[in-house]
């Protein structure tokens, strides 16, 4: 039994496909730009409220000096 290419749909495609993808590749672009964003709102504010000074840098709010029972 011998198929023909409209049968296999599996393996054809439209171009419906390329603006799906152009959406795709936008999604993902502002995605990273959301998150890279939130990464330096969590520095600024660690960095605010822990260390009492401006930046963007990530660090641990371990070292802090908020809480000394020494």
């Amino acid at each position: 039994m011998k198929r023909t290419s409209q049968e296999l749909g599996d393996f054809t495609t439209t171009a419906r496909v390329i603006p799906i993808s152009l959406l795709a590749v936008g999604i993902g672009i502002l995605s990273t730009l959301v998150a890279w964003l939130l990464l330096r709102l969590i520095g600024f504010f660690t960095n605010v409220f822990y260390y009492g000074r401006g930046g963007t840098s990530l660090v641990s709010p371990a070292g802090n000096h908020l809480l000394n029972l020494a």
